[in-house]
């Protein structure tokens, strides 16, 4: 830790000449969640020296359980370190109390969760830590025992320590196989650690894996295979302050995947991304709204979570029959859906617009909004009536496919008959009338 002489004048100088880098290139900021204790938002300092050390920024995340207010916190960071503290309660996991179970605060349970769970949505890389770990296996649906002394069924180490967080006090052994722990610390089979706790990893959460394990069986760490989010029951940051090569290079990994992180929403806001295809419009009930987040498709909430700026979202029409009368069916249904996403704008005007071209879509990204492009799925919908396609353009219609999963009066489908051995006559008009309507 640096610590200045006490000079006013020093000080003020040092900070008004000091050039900051540009913003892409300064430190990812990594938030650490905080402990409650008589009412303080409080946590202990080796955590900030910890992640100093291996290059990151450092942010301290009150104990709130605001959500309005944790998103914006949250949307601010690259990273996120889940630290340690008091006992989870069962209730969140559908169970009741065993007596044993020491004190619990349901409010520092509650913030952990909405905080876990806004980070994940958005892909933070996410460091759980002893309580950090088990919290993390709470929120993806695994199990933890209310204590391990009274619902492990092997003889115990010592996992509550009173010597000093900088020692290490028992020994975890790395599961083979390839993980990023593994990974992190350059192949070790054993690690020496410090452990400070009663409450255990029971059973790893669906999507995870274990990585270490304790002598006596207790889990010691885990990760997702796929997603940047990995944790330990031991306190690596006590050891990592105190300058444990081992220990901090857990937090270096965390703060470069954090950088990494921090780079691809750099790329974001630089650039347009773009969504080709979504079925969504094909699951709009008469109130379906996409201001919301609901119905597994992708909507206006997942797109500003995962910093998407314009989907084309399609009017998907499967093949039927080709008489006059279900070709008007099908023109009917696509203009529906069309109509929809129409009614879904003006339902959500400060947030999306439907773009008619490329240009449009970058004046909306530097409005804050989403760009909504149509687009037709399958041919089909334009019936025999070539100015269906001048009508659908007038509605913002981006593309056509000329079929799907079926041959039609326009071309043959790679699932049907060799009818036309390519476009038919009509087909050709087709292709030519939507080149000229743009």
């Amino acid at each position: 830790m640096k610590l200045r002489r006490p000079n006013l004048e020093a000080i003020y100088r040092e900070v008004d000449h000091y050039i900051p880098k540009k913003e892409n290139l300064q430190p990812p900021r990594i938030g650490i969640s905080a402990n409650r204790k008589d009412g303080l938002s409080c946590i202990a300092e080796t955590y900030v020296q910890a992640v100093l050390k291996a290059g990151g920024a450092p942010v301290l995340i009150p104990v709130i359980t605001d959500i309005e207010a944790l998103t914006a916190i949250v949307n601010g960071l690259d990273g996120l370190v889940m630290s340690g503290g008091g006992d989870i309660n069962p209730l969140y996991m559908q169970e009741e109390p065993i007596p044993a179970l020491q004190d619990v605060d349901t409010y520092r349970d509650e913030y952990d969760l909405i905080l876990l769970r806004l980070a994940t949505n958005r892909q933070l890389p996410v460091m759980g830590i002893c309580r950090g770990h088990q919290i993390l296996n709470v929120a993806f649906g695994g199990s933890v025992y209310q204590d391990i002394h009274t619902q492990h069924n092997q003889k115990l180490l010592k996992h509550s320590q009173t010597l000093s967080r900088e020692q290490a006090s028992h020994s975890v052994t790395l599961h083979e196989g390839p993980s990023k722990l593994r990974t992190m610390l350059d192949g070790e089979k054993e690690l020496l650690v410090n452990s400070f706790h009663h409450q255990a990893i029971k059973e790893p959460a669906p999507e995870f894996i274990a990585t270490a394990t304790a002598p006596d069986g207790i889990n010691e760490a885990m990760e997702h295979p796929e997603k940047e989010i990995f944790s330990v029951q031991w306190h690596p940051e006590a050891m990592a302050a105190n300058d444990d090569e081992q220990m901090l290079k857990l937090f270096k990994h965390h703060v470069e995947s954090s950088r990494l992180f921090k780079k691809a929403k750099y790329i974001h806001h630089r650039n347009v991304t773009l969504d080709s295809h979504t079925d969504t419009p094909m699951i709009f009930p008469g109130e379906f709204n996409i201001g919301l987040k609901e119905g597994g498709k992708v909507n206006l909430p997942f797109m500003e979570e995962g910093l998407i700026d314009a989907t084309i979202m399609v009017a998907y029409i499967p093949q039927g029959p080709r008489d006059d009368a279900s070709l008007l069916k099908a023109t009917s249904f696509a203009m529906n859906r069309l109509q929809e996403i129409h009614r879904q704008m003006e339902l959500n005007r400060t947030r999306m617009c439907i773009a008619y071209t490329p240009q449009e879509v970058h004046v909306l990204k530097a409005a804050g909004k989403k760009a909504i492009m149509l687009g037709v799925e399958n041919g089909y919908a334009i019936g025999k009536d070539i100015e269906n396609i001048t009508r659908f353009r007038k509605m913002g219609v981006s593309y056509i496919t000329l079929c799907h999963n079926g041959s039609n009066d326009i071309c043959d489908s790679a699932r049907g008959d060799a009818e036309w051995n390519g476009l038919s006559p009509f087909g050709k008009e087709v292709v030519r009338k939507m080149n000229e309507t743009g």
